[in-house]
C-alpha cells in the first residue's frame, strides 16, 4: 500500500467510527423517546460508546503510524492478548475526564488527556576494557 493510501484508508475507519457514534446516538434517543426518559441510562449508552470511538481512533492512529514507518508487513505482527500491536515501539493511552469519566456523558463534549510511553533509549555497548601494559 502506498502511503497516500494510509491517509484515506485511515479517514474511512474513523468516518465509520463516527458514523456508529451517531447511530448509537440515536438509538439511544429514541429509546428514551419510547421507553420514557432515563438520562442515567443515555449518558452511560453516550459514554460507552464515545470510549469505543475513543478507542478505535487510537489503533487507526497506531497502525497508519507502524505502516508510514515500518511498512504494511509490520501489521502482520498481529496483537498482543490486550489488543495492542506487537509492532507498536509506544503504548498510548486516553485518559478521560469529567462526565465522559464518569460514564455521566450528556453531550458530545469530552474532556480527555492524551499520554504515552516511549520506550527505553538502547543501551550502547559497554566500553572495552583497556589492556594491561606491561
Amino acid at each position: 500500500m502506498r502511503s497516500e493510501n494510509y491517509e484515506q484508508v485511515a479517514t474511512e475507519a474513523i468516518s465509520t467510527l463516527l458514523a456508529i457514534r451517531s447511530r448509537e446516538q440515536l438509538r439511544s434517543a429514541m429509546a428514551d423517546t419510547l421507553d420514557g426518559v432515563d438520562p442515567l441510562r443515555g449518558a452511560a449508552a453516550l459514554s460507552q460508546v464515545t470510549e469505543v470511538v475513543l478507542d478505535g481512533a487510537i489503533r487507526v492512529a497506531h497502525a497508519v503510524a507502524i505502516a508510514q514507518t515500518q511498512g504494511p508487513q509490520a501489521l502482520e505482527k498481529g496483537v498482543d492478548e490486550t489488543g495492542h500491536l506487537l509492532a507498536a515501539h509506544a503504548e498510548h493511552a486516553i485518559i478521560a475526564m469529567g462526565r465522559l469519566g464518569g460514564a455521566e456523558l450528556s453531550t458530545p463534549q469530552t474532556q480527555t488527556y492524551y499520554s504515552y510511553t516511549a520506550p527505553a533509549p538502547a543501551q550502547p555497548p559497554p566500553k572495552p576494557k583497556p589492556k594491561p601494559t606491561n
